[in-house]
């Protein structure tokens, strides 16, 4: 009989307690539900504004180096002056440079798996920088326009770099020598660097 009324307690105590532990989950998923969304959107937060916080850190360093007329632009994608995409070459052969008055336009096309900044419509220009003029817009983002004189060859670049990043548009148009074709280059710009810098 003692036996029987101590199953009987052992089973009743072990009842209430898992119920109690089953209303305790239901009770806590919830909750727990909740504060794993808002980890989450304090994660997203924070990584936004870590990204933010280095473009804008990229901007300075872009606009600084543009600023003082010592900076390398290194251009990953071209668009002709008809609105046509072209493939580019490496980077390091396709930039747009200035270091004091020393300025070198270079950009070449692939065709076929061969290269020339001569030939295919490409551009090599090395030259004298004149006409300097920086200035940013309502907006923030930093104008820089400049002509640059080579041998037999005159360009009018302009180039924009888009407030919060280093990322960069620079538009060059031959105004002798190259034909009339105006180049619209996309890519990065960074603070002069001799060894990205790779002249064909």
């Amino acid at each position: 009989m003692k036996k029987l009324i101590l199953s009987l307690i052992i089973v009743t105590v072990g009842c209430t307690w898992m119920t109690a532990q089953n209303n305790n989950d239901a009770n806590n998923s919830p909750k727990q539900e909740k504060l794993t969304k808002e980890v989450k959107k304090a994660k997203k937060q924070e990584g936004t504004q870590l990204h933010a916080k280095a473009g804008s850190v990229d901007f300075k360093v872009a606009t600084d180096a543009l600023s003082k007329g010592e900076f390398v632009f290194m251009a990953t994608r071209a668009e002709l002056g008809t609105g046509k995409e072209k493939s580019l070459l490496d980077e390091r052969c396709n930039f747009v440079s200035q270091n004091g008055k020393d300025g070198i336009v270079q950009y070449t096309f692939k065709y076929g798996g061969l290269s020339s900044a001569s030939e295919f419509g490409g551009v090599n220009c090395k030259g004298m920088v004149s006409g300097e003029k920086y200035s940013t817009d309502k907006k923030g983002n930093a104008h820089y326009d400049y002509t640059l004189a080579g041998d037999g060859v005159t360009l009018k670049v302009n180039v924009l770099v888009q407030v919060g990043s280093n990322h960069a548009v620079v538009r060059v148009e031959p105004i002798v020598g190259y034909g009339p074709n105006m180049v619209t280059l996309y890519g990065e710009l960074v603070p002069f660097q001799q060894e990205l810098v790779t002249p064909l």
